[in-house]
């Protein structure tokens, strides 16, 4: 299995930070890894004080839940994007480090991952999205949601191109940190 604790770090949380910006206006998330971005959002949603809701899809999550998140240690292929947010609005898509797999653990190229959530655009009306661009999957995936969100009337709100500062006080497990990354917001216009 993969080492991930890169993203454990204060470094890594700017991410997180930025994308919780762009989903403020949501109130039924749904992320796919990581499950973290509930950690940087307030549980109500400020504008009219409901309640959030969220959903982490991760093959490779442990056992542990928290209040009002759902976690589904499934592959994204295998989770209802239609049945969870049926007759839900203000629904958010959080793809932070995308790089889906079919296979576990890091085996397959991961289009079928892609497809599923593509067919299920619709149902979203801000998708935040951050990858390695030279990372092939990840590229392959990111264009292949942007086709689908722009073919469903979304447009590109902010798109630029970062690298992670590296902070001497955290180790560096792994070559992550110095990849270069981009961070999509797409909205529904």
């Amino acid at each position: 299995m993969p080492d991930y604790s890169h993203l454990q770090t204060p470094i890594a949380d700017t991410r997180y930070v930025m994308a919780a910006h762009y989903l403020e206006p949501c109130e039924h998330i749904i992320e796919v890894g990581g499950h973290r971005i509930k950690d940087f959002m307030p549980d109500e949603h400020p504008r009219d004080r409901n309640p959030r809701f969220f959903w982490n899809i991760d093959p490779s999550a442990n056992a542990e839940s928290w209040d009002q998140v759902k976690t589904y240690k499934m592959p994204v292929t295998a989770f209802s994007f239609d049945n969870t947010l049926a007759g839900r609005t203000k629904n958010g898509l959080c793809l932070l480090g995308m790089e889906m797999y079919d296979e576990e653990y890091g085996h397959g190229e991961g289009m079928q991952s892609a497809q599923h959530i593509c067919k299920s655009m619709h149902h979203f009306n801000i998708v935040v999205m951050e990858f390695v661009g030279s990372n092939h999957v990840a590229y392959q995936q990111s264009l292949l949601i942007l086709g689908a969100a722009r073919a469903v009337g979304f447009g590109t709100t902010v798109c630029f191109t970062t690298q992670w500062a590296v902070d001497n006080k955290y180790p560096e497990p792994n070559a992550s940190f110095s990849k270069v990354r981009d961070f999509w917001v797409l909205e529904k216009q």
